[in-house]
């Protein structure tokens, strides 16, 4: 629909401009992500933890849910390294909430780098989707055992270790 005409003369002739202004009604949600990416380094075997913040800038009640997927692939579907919690809510007005992303890197290979995006889909009709950059880079386990034979299965390397003189 038209909600106005701007009108104006050149040296080619008289011409109209119709536009229409559009913008979230005040009561409407209004999403907002913190941060815009998240970037973690694990050893394989760790499970290790980050928080977004979904904030609603909005005046009305802001309701979403979160799914991910490998960034560079859409049909990927849900990655099972990358859990969010809580996966759905809602958010008041004015107010914001934290979302627990862990990251588990069981089963996933040293030295390695996985992209996914978290995708937050939400009541907010200007931004119904809205997503956020994860990169998780894995690096070899400092457990030893199965592989290596040194120390039982589980066994870790050791944090220091001392010299001393063997000589009377």
């Amino acid at each position: 629909q038209k909600v106005g005409v701007f009108g104006y003369f050149t040296e080619y002739g008289h011409f109209n401009l119709d536009f229409r202004i559009t913008s979230a009604p005040p009561e409407s949600a209004q999403i907002q992500l913190s941060p815009t990416a998240l970037i973690k380094t694990a050893p394989v075997g760790a499970t290790v933890t980050d928080t977004m913040t979904i904030s609603n800038t909005g005046g009305g009640p802001l309701h979403y849910s979160i799914t991910d997927r490998d960034r560079f692939d859409e049909m990927s579907g849900d990655l099972p390294w990358l859990i969010e919690d809580p996966p759905t809510g809602t958010v008041d007005a004015g107010a914001s909430v934290d979302v627990i992303v862990t990251f588990d890197t069981n089963g996933l290979t040293p030295d390695s780098a996985y992209d996914a995006l978290i995708v937050v889909s939400s009541n907010d009709i200007v931004n119904p989707v809205d997503d956020i950059i994860v990169r998780l880079t894995t690096q070899p386990s400092n457990a030893i055992g199965d592989d290596g034979g040194l120390t039982p299965s589980g066994g870790t390397l050791p944090r220091s270790f001392a010299l001393s003189q063997n000589y009377p």
